[in-house]
């Protein structure tokens, strides 16, 4: 079972998965509809796939999604400048991607995205400096 958490802007939360869950995908939404996207967001799992932090400009959620089926989860990430690829251990499948940025962007010129690849991997982007961690949740849903 997985509960969305509320936090105040601006600072930083955490989500932490309850029962046998492993996270599959971490979320950060804004409580009101109509602010813009793009505010620096970032939300990424814990390296043991038991939480999610997330960070947004604005006052918002952090929602963790979960699953109780998942065989060999595993969380994998990479740090990069530019695009940077993650895959899955072999017999993995993506399950979700997400990007921790290491400075925010600091116009509107720069930008970041995070996307699954392929079936086995994730690819991410960032256009800051600093560079981004990468991660992909792998597992095989049972």
């Amino acid at each position: 079972m997985c509960l969305p958490c509320t936090i105040l802007f601006p600072t930083v939360i955490h989500v932490y998965v309850m029962f046998l869950a492993q996270v599959i995908g971490c979320h950060a939404k804004p409580f009101n509809k109509t602010v813009p996207t793009g505010l620096f967001p970032y939300q990424y799992p814990d390296d043991n796939g038991e939480s999610c932090t997330c960070h947004y400009d604005v006052e918002h959620y952090c929602i963790a999604t979960c699953a109780s089926n998942i065989r060999y989860h595993e969380v994998r990430f990479q740090y990069g400048k530019g695009t940077t690829i993650v895959s899955c251990s072999a017999g993995n499948s993506v399950l979700g991607c997400n990007i921790f940025l290491h400075d925010a962007p600091s116009d509107s010129t720069e930008c970041y995205t995070w996307s699954v690849k392929d079936a086995h991997s994730c690819e991410c982007y960032s256009g800051t400096e600093m560079g981004a961690t990468c991660y992909a949740l792998c597992g095989q849903i049972i």
